[in-house]
């Protein structure tokens, strides 16, 4: 949507600039993290932040729901009622963590 697009202003005396460049494009993007998303450069999670996530989830469960979220990380955020809960399977580890 937004790769293609592109937009001059002639009073700060630089070229044409995109958004997001499209590819073969020797311009830099306006919107980096964009540009990185399309182009599948997503980056990484920080390594502390599984163990992090881990450390906050076996404080705050049960026995029997800490059991469900190693099984199945996602599941076990989707499977909640509350809305907030579900979000954050956007953000849990994929993998179940190592025990």
């Amino acid at each position: 949507m937004v790769q293609n697009m592109c937009f001059e202003n002639v009073y700060s005396g630089r070229d044409v600039r995109y958004i997001v460049a499209p590819q073969g494009v020797q311009t830099e993007s306006i919107w980096p993290e964009g540009r990185n998303a399309l182009r599948g450069a997503v980056q990484q999670p920080r390594p502390w932040f599984p163990a992090a996530f881990e450390y906050v989830v076996q404080r705050c469960l049960s026995e029997t729901k800490l059991r469900k979220y190693r099984q199945d990380p996602r599941r076990f955020f989707m499977d909640s009622r509350h809305a907030l809960v579900r979000a954050l399977a956007l953000i849990a580890p994929h993998e179940a963590p190592h025990t």
